[in-house]
């Protein structure tokens, strides 16, 4: 007998990869209005808060297990290696961008610069920053290793 037909989904890489992409955004939307809405109430704990949050992210993972079940061997060291080089390389351009920066710009301007700004506003920019050049990296390694596999 026959292997059932896989659903339509599982036999378009493109449609699965938007599929999982949109739910992660539902999830992740989700995760991020509750916390706004529980953050401008105050009449919520933390810990209420920190376990919405969880839950949204629960299923960003989940769906990320998904996703990763159905790629075949290459797409998964595709990922694994732009992962590892990209976002090292990615890493690396950050902290040359830092150190420059740090050696280049007298601390007293900087200062001056940075006081017009909310700490927590400094430090989300900069978890942001990390984001940023490490999903930029990743991005540029894996166009890389698929041409030079293909």
């Amino acid at each position: 007998m026959p292997s059932p037909k896989p659903p339509r989904i599982a036999r378009n890489p493109a449609l699965r990869y938007v599929a999982v992409m949109a739910a992660c955004m539902v999830f992740g939307g989700i995760a991020g209005a509750g916390a706004a809405v529980m953050g401008e109430l105050r009449a919520v704990s933390v810990a209420m808060m920190a376990f919405v949050i969880a839950l949204g992210m629960a299923g960003v993972i989940w769906m990320c297990v998904w996703w990763w079940r159905g790629l075949d061997e290459a797409a998964r060291e595709a990922h694994k290696w732009a992962w590892w080089w990209g976002s090292t390389f990615g890493l690396a351009i950050g902290g040359i961008v830092l150190l420059t920066g740090m050696v280049v710009i007298d601390a007293e301007q900087a200062q001056t610069a940075f006081a017009a700004y909310d700490p927590v506003d400094l430090i989300q920019g900069g978890v942001f920053s990390v984001i940023l050049v490490q999903t930029l990296g990743y991005a540029f390694a894996w166009v890389f290793w698929w041409a030079r596999h293909r």
